[in-house]
């Protein structure tokens, strides 16, 4: 078969015979009328500092609760609030963890 064999054949109207789709490419979407931009910009406020290391924060508080806890069952003699400062312990540990985690 020579390469001039098809010369005479629309590959378009081939293709679109075999997809179902019609021969004539579609036109791109009309762009938007360019507008110019605003002469002012609402201004942005940057976010406070505690609002960025809130989950250091909460980490930091939840390990202090967690030793009042533990000190107090320490002193008492009692096992319930000394094992609920483990549990705010734990809690510091998997926020710290999260958060460190997150940030990679």
């Amino acid at each position: 078969m020579s390469p001039d064999s098809d010369a005479g054949i629309d590959k378009q109207n081939v293709l679109a015979a075999i997809t179902g789709a019609s021969s004539t490419p579609s036109a791109p979407p009309s762009r938007p009328v360019d507008r110019p931009p605003s002469a002012t910009r609402p201004a942005v406020k940057p976010a406070r500092k505690w609002i960025q290391h809130r989950s250091e924060l909460a980490a930091i508080v939840t390990a202090f609760v967690g030793l009042l806890w533990l000190s107090v069952g320490i002193a008492r003699g009692a096992w319930a609030p000394a094992i609920l400062g483990i549990l705010f312990g734990v809690g510091a540990l998997a926020i710290w963890s999260l958060e460190v985690w997150g940030a990679d």
